[in-house]
């Protein structure tokens, strides 16, 4: 088998004259929002004052209670425009500005604590990292160019190489998902292999997921209707064991995939935080994730058709049933493998009744499971007494005999 050429996605040599990154400290951060919603935030900030940033320009960095963000510029002029602008908070989206930053505090800038070396320092002076290629940050990529030079790739090597689905992902997707609420380039790689079948333009989706719903989108389906079904089936789903909502697949499992591009990833993560953080009682980040899945033509990846998956998974400590509602205070619940709803209140109480039914069937199995063993522990209480006793009359004869015995001796 041939080798594959010598050439990586990701790896650009610094043009002379190309510009050093400057990075830029934001602090304050709202760190109840995951990192994905915050960069998307602070993103249409520096839009706002007309500066278009990407999102691998941007690190989020949130720990237990603090969040704060670097921001990398390509010039020291545009790096001294965003410092001013965003230190007069009057100059920005208030609206935005209010969720961006944690409440009580003002939104700290400053010059991070060092600046990042251009590419051809890296190569003059030597890298930090031994043995590793010199590589572009993801913030110097272009996810188009990306795209193509993936793609480029795979076509020139797939005559000689015969690679995995795996590794075929691995070479297209590097630095083209973001994480947060998204999933990670890894995790959703995994998962795709392990749950998923490739995703096939036009072909039947094949997949080990139970519990999911099929949306096939198109037209304005994203800007009208995406938000219904965010309450609908995610509530449902909160009531329920979970599910997953696939939009991008017709209800016969066929792949069609649906237009999405960057800035409606943007708008669909902030969309699903927003409504699932009006739901009753609070849905955590870690019940729900938002995946952006790619879609293939004859082999060929199709840059912006995706198959979009929402997953929801209840937590799994709750002491007791829980009823969730959404934002607009709905309940939705799935009867007879149908989602219903909105309900009336005498569906929700047939609800609760079989639920709690359920629930007070559990404790009675497992109140008998405890008797059961509670039985069989004084079973062997009561069998290590009458063993003790034994060993006590054992204990008494041989005594009796030893002493018969040393009453003989002294009459000899």
């Amino acid at each position: 088998m041939e080798e594959l050429p010598s050439r990586e996605i990701c790896i650009r040599e610094e043009l002379p004259g190309q510009p050093t990154s400057f990075s830029l400290y934001v602090g304050h951060l709202n760190s109840q929002y995951s990192q994905d919603t915050l960069c998307c935030l602070l993103k249409q900030i520096l839009a706002s004052i007309n500066v278009n940033v990407q999102k691998q320009d941007i690190e989020i960095v949130k720990k237990q209670k603090c969040a704060y963000a670097l921001v990398h510029l390509d010039s020291e002029s545009t790096y001294q425009a965003v410092l001013n602008q965003l230190q007069d908070p009057s100059r920005l989206e208030q609206s935005l500005l209010n969720k961006l930053v944690m409440k009580g505090k003002t939104l700290s800038v400053g010059e991070a604590n060092r600046r990042k070396p251009s590419y051809r320092e890296v190569s003059e002076n030597g890298s930090p990292y031994k043995n590793t290629m010199l590589q572009s940050p993801p913030w110097k990529m272009n996810r188009r160019t990306q795209w193509t030079e993936a793609a480029e790739t795979v076509s020139n090597t797939k005559n000689n190489l015969a690679l995995s689905w795996r590794n075929r992902s691995s070479l297209i997707f590097t630095g083209a998902l973001s994480d947060g609420i998204m999933l990670s380039q890894d995790l959703m790689m995994s998962e795709i292999a392990e749950d998923h079948e490739k995703l096939v333009y036009a072909e039947v989706f094949q997949t080990a997921l139970t519990n999911a719903e099929y949306k096939r989108g198109g037209g304005e389906y994203l800007s009208m209707t995406f938000k219904h079904h965010i309450r609908k089936y995610s509530c449902a789903f909160l009531n329920n064991d979970g599910g997953n909502l696939f939009v991008g697949i017709d209800e016969k499992h066929v792949v069609w995939g649906i237009q999405c591009n960057d800035k409606d990833e943007d708008r669909l993560c902030l969309m699903v935080d927003s409504v699932l953080k009006g739901f009753r009682p609070p849905v955590l980040p870690e019940n729900y994730k938002l995946s952006f899945l790619p879609v293939y033509k004859a082999d060929t990846l199709c840059v912006f058709l995706k198959v979009i998956q929402l997953t929801i998974q209840p937590s799994k400590a709750q002491e007791e049933p829980m009823l969730y509602e959404t934002d607009q205070g709905e309940v939705y619940l799935p009867l007879d493998g149908i989602i219903q709803g909105p309900l009336l209140g005498s569906a929700i109480q047939e609800w609760c009744r079989q639920r709690w039914t359920i629930e007070v069937k559990k404790l009675e199995e497992k109140m008998s499971s405890m008797l059961q063993e509670k039985e069989q522990l004084e079973k062997q209480l009561q069998q290590k007494d009458q063993l003790i006793v034994d060993l006590q009359h054992q204990n008494e004869e041989q005594a009796k005999k030893m002493k018969a015995t040393s009453k003989l001796c002294v009459i000899l």
